[in-house]
């Protein structure tokens, strides 16, 4: 994103902890936003709009085993980062919430469709109810933004994904695939998470990008869900990355293991109408592209 902003002429500053994060650059300083000294520069860069994206996040096996210290994380991180945008004089703040703040009630076909209203209850079900401490922050996270005295975007993003994303133990589910994948011997097996029937859809970063490129400018105060509405069974996935690695590799289902709830598909009716926003790579492609950006770190990806 960084890269995109900076192509459409505009000046970026970054800030990184590298818990996760491998891309560096001269515009990217390291520090946790949690701490005032380390979010001094945003007050001598002074910027216009904020790309909040700091956040404690693994893949369902850490997160359950963490709950409590993803919650309390990512609430430090969202009211330091908050407080900064309004000292600086920022005129806008673009919130990435998650998927995960959505009652598990609402999430119990492989192609449970989500829809922005559904968050808090307001239908059948009337208690947000999110799967884990990470949801609950996020969406705690949307009360305060909601408060703030300056313009204010939220994206509830669904499994965004691609080159660049760290692959190591405990990632979301295409990266640790893949991983798992190419370090697998010929004829060997490859372990997934579950009995391989629960749903998701994935977004490729691209497209993600132009979502976040359009909110800059798009009506404010809107909260949207951003995804692929197309879903696939986690089966069906494992399946397509065996085939672009193209090895004799067997995925085995491990149903002992978390897989979280059974399905989460976005409506993105709202994105289409106030950022005119549709994905357009497709998972196929999208995994290829991920899968090749892999593959040539296949040394470090074959480490234990």
């Amino acid at each position: 994103m960084c890269e995109a902003l900076i192509r459409d002429g505009h000046h970026v500053l970054g800030i990184d902890n590298y818990t996760r994060g491998l891309y560096e650059a001269e515009f990217i300083r390291r520090g946790d936003v949690r701490h005032k000294r380390d979010l001094a520069c945003m007050f001598d860069f002074k910027p216009e709009v904020v790309f909040h994206l700091a956040a404690e996040v693994w893949g369902v096996k850490v997160a359950q085993a963490h709950n409590y210290d993803m919650m309390r994380h990512n609430m430090a991180v969202d009211a330091a980062v908050f407080g900064a945008a309004v000292e600086v004089g920022a005129k806008r703040i673009i919130y990435p919430s998650t998927a995960c703040i959505y009652p598990v009630e609402y999430q119990q076909e492989w192609d449970s469709l989500l829809s922005e209203d559904m968050a808090w209850g307001g239908r059948e079900y009337t208690q947000p109810h999110p799967e884990s401490g990470y949801g609950w922050a996020k969406l705690l996270g949307e009360v305060q933004v909601r408060h703030l005295p300056i313009e204010w975007v939220v994206f509830r993003l669904f499994n965004v994904y691609g080159e660049g994303e760290n692959e190591g133990a405990g990632s979301h589910v295409i990266p640790e695939l893949i991983r798992k994948t190419i370090a697998a011997p010929e004829g060997g097996a490859m372990q997934v998470y579950g009995d391989g029937s629960a749903g998701r859809t994935f977004l490729h970063v691209s497209d993600a990008v132009r979502a976040y490129q359009n909110a800059i400018e798009c009506e404010p105060g809107t909260t949207m869900n951003i995804g692929n509405p197309e879903p696939v069974r986690i089966r069906e996935l494992a399946q397509k990355i065996v085939k672009i690695d193209g090895r004799e590799v067997l995925p085995v289902y491990d149903p002992s293991q978390p897989e979280g709830v059974k399905g989460r598909t976005p409506d993105i009716t709202t994105a289409k109408r106030v950022l005119g926003w549709t994905p357009e790579v497709s998972l196929d492609e999208g995994l290829k592209r991920a899968y090749g950006h892999y593959a040539n770190k296949r040394e470090v990806i074959r480490v234990p």
